[in-house]
């Protein structure tokens, strides 16, 4: 393999990092704003309203660190591309797992977010 080959599998890789990182983004995003949407119409006051509301507001938050997560991983793995193209690929290997654990984070939130939505609608529905 010759060195434009590299590069060009270099930028191909980079280039499907990135969607994936936005798509984790929208995923929890959209979800929380979904959830906002349906949940804000549905609660109904009684005993479980409550439990309701808290369940909803724990996916929220989930979401939003869910979304969080995702932000600093396009933060980490622009530190690592910039190491990496400074030659320190000691700080570059170092930041490249960290990108990996915000990003492991941030697809944990998304689960978290939902089944906390999906215990909220349960709930409701009981």
């Amino acid at each position: 393999m010759n060195d434009n080959d590299s590069k060009w599998h270099w930028e191909q890789g980079n280039q499907y990092a990135i969607e994936a990182i936005k798509t984790l983004l929208w995923l929890n995003g959209a979800a929380a704003l979904a959830l906002l949407t349906f949940e804000g119409n549905k609660v109904k006051a009684g005993s479980a309203a409550a439990k309701v509301a808290q369940l909803v507001g724990n996916s929220i938050l989930s979401f939003g660190i869910g979304a969080l997560c995702a932000a600093l991983g396009f933060m980490f793995a622009y530190l690592t591309q910039l190491q990496y193209g400074n030659d320190k690929w000691h700080i570059a290997s170092t930041v490249h797992r960290l990108t990996y654990g915000v990003l492991v984070l941030c697809i944990l939130a998304f689960l978290v977010g939902l089944y906390c939505a999906r215990q909220a609608v349960l709930l409701q529905l009981s």
